[in-house]
């Protein structure tokens, strides 16, 4: 039995209730709780007190024995005569002797352990609780981080998407900003525009004089007989083509209203056409068209590409390993542009030309008509453009060098691909 109980016992002995103990005592109810569930020990005067109240001795509230009641058993065992027993157990006898004088040491000692006991229980409980409360603690910490986490991503996700959808709402409006800009500007151009119609068509092609016929013809909103209509050809200034003079052809009124014009154009890439109106009284001026890549019209565009070729030199001789030049041509798609006559190649060590092969009409354009390993591609001609292999038979092939040389192979090969008209178009790949 704890101390606590003791006097939970005792108190219920002396019928009493812990409202009836704690007036007597002068203490709160509370206290008297404390001490029966061992959470708090009462003072030495509480103590006492508390034996009295109780009609107990200090020792068996301590201890649950009674050091008097004891000592009283001996003495009347003296008094009746039972020497003879006290002589048998005179060992006992001192033993009980001493047991009654360090009765209320013994009681002290095993309260204090009690209570030592009831300490480290308390402790472990509380320790425990602190342990559980903690371990709660990170859980619920790590719970609500991960869940706000997962809140944050999900919100930056949001935000993200919000953003996106304004960016694309943002590029939406301004498309739709910009168009109806357009179409404004459009309307009052067209409204502040001399023309109802203009249209241009490009006609024949001179290959002598590398000149293109260019028909321009309009339609003015309100025109005079007496008026006098010209068109205008003018380089754009970033196009990189320059005239001496802006190409100017008076147009010729038709029996329509249309005013018409046909001129020839010198090869200009990027250009516009405009038109001079003089009523007599005032010249004004309009821009009707702005034509791009004109000239790439009446160009065979030539691309050279090479599947590198191995060089190796010994002893003054420079042997070739595995390789081919791909010339592709690019046809000019306008009628009466002159067509690919000859493509060639020469191989040249420094100044010595070590190798020279060529392609003429029959290889170029006869691949229908008879096998040929370097004819070019049917999908490729089929597509306007045709890809022409060289330098296939220089594979393994050894060339002596001359007595002096430079470092490295110091090779040079030259592709020039000539139309029907003489002109040449020259690439150059060095080694």
């Amino acid at each position: 039995m704890t101390f606590g109980q003791r006097i939970s016992s005792l108190r219920k002995e002396a019928g009493l209730s812990q409202e009836a103990l704690a007036e007597q005592l002068g203490v709160s109810r509370q206290a008297i709780g404390k001490w029966e569930s061992g959470n708090s020990l009462p003072s030495i005067e509480n103590l006492k007190e508390l034996a009295v109240c109780l009609n107990v001795s200090v020792d068996e509230i301590l201890s649950g024995k009674d050091s008097e009641r004891a000592a009283e058993e001996i003495r009347q065992k003296v008094s009746d005569g039972a020497a003879e027993e006290i002589s048998q157990k005179e060992s006992n006898g001192a033993g009980d002797f001493d047991s009654v004088a360090t009765l209320r040491l013994d009681s002290v000692k095993a309260l204090l352990e009690e209570q030592e006991q009831l300490r480290r229980q308390r402790d472990k409980k509380k320790f425990r609780g602190l342990l559980a409360g903690t371990i709660i603690a990170a859980v619920l910490l790590v719970i609500a981080g991960t869940y706000y986490m997962e809140r944050l991503n999900h919100l930056q996700n949001t935000v993200r998407e919000v953003q996106r959808d304004l960016s694309d709402m943002q590029g939406t409006m301004q498309g739709y900003l910009g168009s109806l800009r357009s179409e404004i500007e459009e309307g009052l151009q067209q409204q502040a525009s001399l023309l109802s119609d203009h249209q241009y068509s490009i006609g024949r092609y001179d290959p002598e004089k590398q000149q293109a016929e260019l028909v321009v013809t309009a339609v003015l909103k309100s025109y005079r007989e007496e008026m006098s209509v010209s068109f205008v050809l003018q380089p754009m200034v970033d196009s990189g083509d320059t005239l001496e003079n802006p190409v100017v052809q008076e147009a010729v009124l038709q029996r329509d209203g249309t005013y018409r014009a046909e001129f020839w154009v010198p090869m200009v890439q990027d250009f516009t056409i405009g038109m001079k109106i003089d009523d007599g009284e005032t010249v004004s001026t309009e821009t009707m068209e702005r034509v791009y890549g004109f000239s790439s019209n009446y160009q065979n565009v030539v691309e050279v590409s090479s599947e590198t070729f191995s060089f190796s030199v010994m002893n003054r001789t420079l042997r070739i390993g595995d390789g081919t030049v791909g010339v592709t041509v690019y046809p000019a798609p306008a009628e009466g542009v002159p067509p690919i006559e000859e493509v060639s190649m020469k191989m040249y060590q420094g100044e010595t030309l070590l190798y020279e092969e060529s392609m003429g009409t029959e290889e170029i354009y006869g691949w229908e008509e008879k096998e040929n390993a370097n004819a070019p591609d049917q999908a490729a001609m089929a597509g306007g453009a045709f890809t022409l292999y060289l330098g296939g038979q220089l594979t393994g092939r050894s060339f002596t060098l001359p007595e002096e040389y430079p470092e490295g192979p110091d090779i040079r090969v030259e592709i020039t691909v000539r139309d029907t008209a003489g002109e040449e178009q020259r690439e150059t790949m060095e080694w």
